[in-house]
């Protein structure tokens, strides 16, 4: 199938090209569109068995040396985490000449194959191997008996040497029988099971996941008959496709609140992928006209699940924007073998937090309490990280490729990827500055709208880097920003404060002796209880693992070490309301609990001193300063309005007309 000149000549640039040092061979990236195209065929017949069948011809090459690439830096990720060890039975053919091919030994996602004189495109064929249990994002499990992701990068080789939005591609995909399907391609031709999609380039088609399974449903959020939104879910059995009428009207009040608040798109149109299974892992995945989006099966039908997890999508759909379309110069590389950076972690993910929840309570798939509760669990888990007295924020954004793999141990001393919750804390602070500043007439929604609101319509990347950033509050209102930015972002010890922001919204975080529905019913779908602010530990209450103990806390000077196993408490067998029971008894006073621990197959006590009785995060009210958190969270689209009672006045016409 060949490429539209159409299409072609839209990617066409000047002549010229960038260097590029690859680990293994250095090379040259062309500004030109590749002169061939790839063209791909995935058959998912046999996605139950998590194994996918690809047929891809590059066409375009030439006589000698050719490099292929596997993806290995995987957009959303923010790491080299393709999966290339999924890739089994490759064959390369030049005709019916079947070709050597050698893996590059520094570089080795890369393969390196001698093509004959004359020949002008190459054959692959090869299975990708679907992950199996145990992997995380897109190495977690895409396929089961009941439904399928396809993840482009996943299956195919591009030729070296070229950006991803300059190799044109035509791909096709054969679906298992009865399957539906949902992806942002736009389609073809469909004959029976397979499914045609429109040439793209390579940037596209990986940006582009495909959802597919056996019990499907599918609703549009939208009245927009140009650039809708839709809602497409699989599952792994029909019941927990029954959504309720209000949670859907609540993602439709989400996509009136998103355009309010940008006052553009950048998508043609938007599909939610969403995946309800209790055999993947759960996480989302965005994309700039999709995301691909995996909840417990019982996201739907039950409302404490929903409740937790309502703010993936608008987290997700925020991206549109936010990473996709204005996205950090560092991690817009220019194809998927050049290494990402990760120095503006804080605006790519913590912008994103930040307005992904704002907007899960405008649109009020949450309340404002429940906001506020979500916001105390972040603001108390940041502030009491005892990493950040060595390693600054930035850092966490610079070492995001390592840190989202880094073990859970330790984890508050180590600090993970904080750029999401602290970075999501850094942008109410800024959101409060420019309120305060401006004497409430200047926002974080106006910085938005001209941050992330040209070219309205307009797909594609536009890279911004640190000063853009700087550029565009100080154009909102006039302060020393980058100076204001650096200072946190850098900050450590006793100069680092989390929770400025907070305060300046007119609240501040305060401990009781109960949880927050939002913080008992997290924990409790993830078998955990957790601790922390009580005795210093986060436990498994199904084998008592202690998953993380806090650094320099009373479970640390006690000798708790993550991985610890309890055994028994106070003498009584290790349960969840056992050990509840004994941190509650120090309520009025200093108790020591006698923790019965296995260590290693070793056993032993350990004297756990503790005060305070249970102490659990919530948000309470600053009365000396106005409350800018409530004006942040107040819908900007119109919500249903009540009708209102009848007055008394009017009572009384009624009554004297009857």
């Amino acid at each position: 199938m060949s490429m539209s000149s159409e299409l072609c000549a839209c990617h066409a640039t000047a002549v010229g090209s960038v260097r590029h040092a690859g680990k293994g061979r250095e090379r040259e990236l062309a500004t030109g569109v590749y002169p061939g195209e790839l063209q791909l065929s995935v058959n998912l017949t046999a996605a139950p068995q998590r194994i996918f069948r690809i047929e891809e011809t590059i066409t375009g090459v030439a006589a000698g040396e050719v490099a292929l690439h596997y993806p290995q830096w995987v957009p959303g990720e923010h790491a080299p985490s393709g999966p290339i060890e999924g890739v089994t039975g490759l064959e390369i053919r030049a005709g019916r000449r079947k070709l050597v091919w050698r893996r590059d030994p520094i570089d080795l996602f890369t393969l390196v194959v001698e093509v004959p004189k004359g020949a002008t495109q190459l054959n692959l064929k090869f299975q990708f191997l679907s992950p199996g249990p145990g992997g995380s994002f897109g190495a977690a499990v895409s396929a089961t008996p009941n439904y399928a992701v396809l993840a482009w990068n996943q299956v195919l080789f591009y030729p070296t040497g070229y950006r991803a939005d300059a190799i044109p591609c035509c791909a096709a995909v054969t679906l298992p029988d009865g399957w539906q399907a949902a992806t942002a391609l736009e389609a073809d031709a469909a004959a029976g099971a397979e499914r045609r999609f429109k040439p793209v380039m390579l940037q596209h088609l990986v940006d582009s996941p495909l959802l597919t399974g056996r019990y499907f449903r599918r609703v549009q959020l939208d009245g927009d008959r140009t650039a809708p939104v839709h809602l497409n879910v699989v599952a792994d059995a029909p019941r927990h496709l029954e959504w309720k009428d209000e949670q859907i009207a609540g993602h439709r009040r989400l996509i009136e609140e998103v355009r309010a608040l940008f006052q553009s798109r950048h998508y043609r149109r938007y599909e939610f992928l969403l995946t309800l299974s209790d055999h993947t892992m759960h996480f989302g995945l965005e994309h700039q006209q999709s995301s691909d989006d995996r909840l417990d099966a019982e996201f739907f039908t039950d409302d404490q699940r929903f409740m937790t997890a309502a703010g993936l999508m608008p987290h997700e759909l925020v991206h549109s924007w936010n990473g996709k379309f204005r996205c950090p110069a560092p991690t817009a590389t220019p194809n998927y073998n050049v290494p990402m950076g990760g120095a503006l972690m804080w605006v790519y993910e913590g912008l994103t937090t930040y307005w992904g929840d704002v907007l899960t309570a405008r649109c009020r798939l949450w309340t404002p309490e429940q906001y506020r509760d979500v916001l105390a669990a972040d603001a108390a888990a940041m502030a009491s990280r005892p990493g950040g007295s060595w390693r600054p924020l930035q850092d966490t954004c610079d070492m995001a490729p390592r840190l989202y793999e880094s073990p859970t141990a330790w984890a508050n001393q180590r600090r993970a990827t904080d750029f999401y919750p602290e970075g999501a804390l850094l942008w109410l602070a800024v959101d409060a500055r420019l309120r305060t500043l401006s004497a409430d007439s200047r926002t974080l929604d106006d910085f938005c709208r001209k941050f992330h609101g040209m070219d309205d319509g307009a797909t594609g990347v536009r890279p911004f880097e640190f000063e853009d950033v700087v550029a565009a509050l100080e154009a909102t209102v006039a302060d020393d920003w980058a100076m204001w930015l650096r200072s946190w972002l850098d900050a450590t010890a006793l100069l680092r404060d989390p929770l400025s922001g907070l305060r300046a919204a007119g609240w501040k975080l305060a401990f009781r002796d109960t949880p927050s529905d939002y913080f008992k019913h997290r924990h409790a779908q993830r078998k955990l209880l957790n601790l922390n602010y009580s005795a210093g530990f986060v436990v498994n209450t199904k084998d008592g693992t202690l998953v993380d103990v806090q650094w320099q806390s009373p479970a640390f000077d006690a000798g708790l070490v993550p991985g610890m196993k309890l055994v028994a408490v106070d003498g009584e067998a290790f349960s969840e309301d056992a050990l509840s029971a004994a941190i509650a008894a120090s309520a009025k006073g200093v108790r020591t609990v006698d923790l019965l621990v296995e260590n290693v197959a070793c056993y032993g006590h350990h004297a756990l001193r503790v005060k305070g009785g249970l102490r659990y995060p919530y948000l309470e009210r600053d009365e000396s300063v106005p409350d800018r958190l409530t004006q942040i969270l107040e819908p900007l689209a119109s919500l249903p309005k009540k009708k209102a009672k009848p007055g008394k006045a009017a009572r009384k016409a009624a009554a004297a007309k009857s």
